[in-house]
């Protein structure tokens, strides 16, 4: 392999590995946004969005998820205390993957950057919670909810995508400190 195919794959490696921990830490922020807001009575309910079922049933579209999968592939469901377990597990999953995403954006399109995370956040937000998640049958469509549930849910999404950017670009900064000194572009990335 030649020095600048090791580099390029180097730095792209780097770049999605720095965005899957970046994902992980915004999946956690998240959370405790919702918390936050929970706590704080701004939303005027009792639990989080990201907590409460859909479609009228016991479990949010994580655990839902999470059931249907193991379901797919043992034929049994989960039980209520692995439902626990699971919708979590999905959850930080999707969210890594998503940060993964995002720092293989930013390593093949610096221009993903752009925004510090907004824009990749409102996204995955537009993307996963309005579209996917009513396609797969694990919420309603959006008609379905208040404003207040959508503006909730937007708001974490941006919560998500500015610490998304920032965990990892601290981490590539990290990473890559002893590898290029090119000083705005450290790592080949240019970030905003």
């Amino acid at each position: 392999m030649s020095p600048s195919a090791e580099t390029h794959r180097h730095h792209w490696t780097t770049h999605v590995a720095a965005g899957l921990v970046g994902g992980l830490a915004a999946s956690w922020v998240m959370t405790r946004f919702h918390v936050a807001l929970y706590g704080g009575g701004l939303t005027g309910v009792e639990e989080p969005q990201s907590h409460r079922p859909v479609d009228g049933g016991r479990h949010d579209p994580a655990t839902k998820m999470a059931d249907v999968a193991v379901t797919a592939v043992t034929s049994a469901p989960l039980t209520q205390a692995e439902k626990r377990v699971a919708g979590p597990v999905v959850h930080y999953l999707f969210g890594a993957s998503m940060g993964a995403l995002y720092g293989g954006l930013a390593h093949a399109w610096p221009a993903a950057t752009a925004g510090a995370g907004v824009p990749f956040g409102v996204g995955v937000w537009l993307l996963a919670d309005e579209i996917a998640l009513p396609a797969l049958g694990l919420a309603e469509g959006p008609q379905a909810y208040p404003f207040s549930t959508h503006a909730e849910m937007l708001a974490a999404h941006v919560v998500f995508g500015l610490t998304t950017h920032a965990v990892t670009r601290q981490v590539l900064q990290l990473a890559t400190s002893g590898v290029a000194e090119d000083g705005p572009t450290r790592g080949g990335v240019a970030w905003s």
